[in-house]
């Protein structure tokens, strides 16, 4: 009798757990809210942009894998810089050859990283016109119409934590992307 029970408490929780499971709705680990405006997103920060992808540093950690870009428009940053390391946040996905317009932040030891959601992207589908015009490479570093240049921290602390996750995630599964 007993052992009757037992099997039977065991089927009911598996016939309840096949009834919870069917139907559920698919789940994403990440999505994006539509980005805010591009002049919302300068002012939010560090780093801002235009260049082409000329190589990638690939490594296995996600903090030291890092894009190349040669640099033909400043907006915010270190315009006398032709060219800048941008570090992986995890989730780009930069083509070797092509043109972006860049929205990046600069950590506490300065590895600049692409906004996790945002603007960044292809030239083509970022409105320019609404940057203005920017520095040429090798000017004077002077601030831009847009704002200072240099470093300081801009991103929300909601996108930093997401971001840590993220990393934090890759380290412990050891993946390599």
């Amino acid at each position: 009798m007993k052992r009757t029970g037992i099997l039977a408490l065991l089927s009911l929780m598996l016939l309840g757990q096949a009834w919870l499971g069917w139907g559920s709705e698919p789940v994403h680990a990440l999505s994006c809210a539509p980005p805010r405006a591009v002049t919302e997103e300068v002012a939010d920060s560090d780093i801002v942009f235009r260049g082409t992808l000329v190589s990638t540093q690939d490594h296995r950690l996600v903090d030291k894998f890092y894009y190349t870009f040669e640099v033909t428009e400043w907006w915010k940053g270190d315009s006398k810089l032709q060219r800048i390391d941008i570090y992986s946040n995890g989730w780009d996905t930069f083509e070797k050859g092509k043109e972006y317009v860049v929205f990046a932040d600069a950590d506490d030891i300065h590895k600049p990283k692409a906004h996790l959601c945002g603007n960044t992207g292809p030239v083509a589908g970022v409105d320019v016109a609404s940057l203005g015009e920017g520095a040429k490479p090798g000017s004077t570093g002077e601030e831009t119409e847009q704002g200072e240049t240099g470093t300081t921290g801009g991103k929300s602390m909601f996108a930093r934590m997401v971001e840590g996750f993220i990393h934090l995630i890759r380290l412990i599964q050891g993946s390599h992307y």
